[in-house]
């Protein structure tokens, strides 16, 4: 259950555009944390392997790159493949209810590590209030 009073972040890899999830799974070498459906307006509805957290964390957006990073370097070159087959990007997410204007920053190494992967990186934030 989600704490009303803290911010929660989520930073998750997702994988779409493909058939059958086995797939993904198979080019990449690691089963995704979890197999979704993209009910963001395709047609016809399809699914979207996601790597990282399901939950959301009081773990900051770096911190939780971090480790994603770990899983990504673990089976970087089909993480690379999937990237260059499928649709691929990184979404970090944030539901802030204290600071409404936090830094959510990325280091270099980072922006550098998802442009080798060629992957975009989205920004959801949230501001709940106090």
């Amino acid at each position: 259950m989600r704490a009303e009073s803290a911010d929660e972040y989520r930073v998750y890899l997702w994988i779409s555009g493909f058939e059958d999830a086995d797939d993904v799974t198979r080019l990449v070498g690691i089963e995704p944390s979890r197999v979704v459906e993209n009910d963001f307006g395709s047609t016809p509805r399809s699914q979207v392997c996601e790597y990282g957290p399901v939950e959301y964390s009081a773990d900051s957006i770096p911190k939780q790159l971090e480790a994603l990073f770990r899983t990504l370097n673990a089976s970087f070159a089909g993480f690379s493949k999937a990237s260059r087959k499928y649709d691929a990007g990184v979404n970090c997410v944030a539901y802030l209810r204290g600071e409404c204007n936090p830094t959510l920053a990325i280091s270099a190494e980072q922006v550098a590590a998802l442009a080798r992967l060629g992957l975009s990186i989205d920004f959801d934030v949230y501001f709940l209030g106090d």
